[in-house]
């Protein structure tokens, strides 16, 4: 007589199957993650805070003008080393197009770097804009 030995198949597939089921779960997950993501940025670009929340410590300053002519002024003496004048320039331009100030000079000083054999000269091109 044979005897015959039977397995109990939900047990089998249980097994085989967890392996792609949570795979592709992990992955719907990930992808719903990438979407939420995604979508957030959308609604934070739409609402247009987003400059505001990068420069709150300058929207702050008291008096933006005379602070910007003020770091003008020590850029123009030209005492500092060059990656120092870079952040000066980097302050005065935010300072200028945050607040909207006319400061006199300021564009025509930033000509004089922009020059094909300068260093960073696409650092300059952020300045401007």
């Amino acid at each position: 007589m044979l005897t015959f030995i039977i397995i109990s198949s939900p047990s089998l597939t249980k097994n085989s199957k967890k392996k792609g089921v949570a795979s592709s779960k992990r992955k719907k997950q990930a992808k719903l993650k990438r979407m939420i993501a995604s979508v957030r940025k959308q609604q934070i670009k739409a609402e247009g805070n987003e400059g505001e929340a990068r420069f709150a410590a300058m929207q702050l300053i008291d008096d933006p003008q005379g602070f910007a002519e003020m770091l003008f002024k020590k850029l123009k003496e030209g005492a500092q080393a060059f990656e120092t004048k870079m952040l000066l320039l980097q302050v005065v331009s935010r300072v200028v197009g945050l607040h909207q100030l006319i400061l006199l000079n300021f564009y025509p000083f930033l000509q004089r770097y922009i020059q094909p054999n300068q260093r960073d000269v696409r650092l300059y091109f952020l300045l401007v804009f």
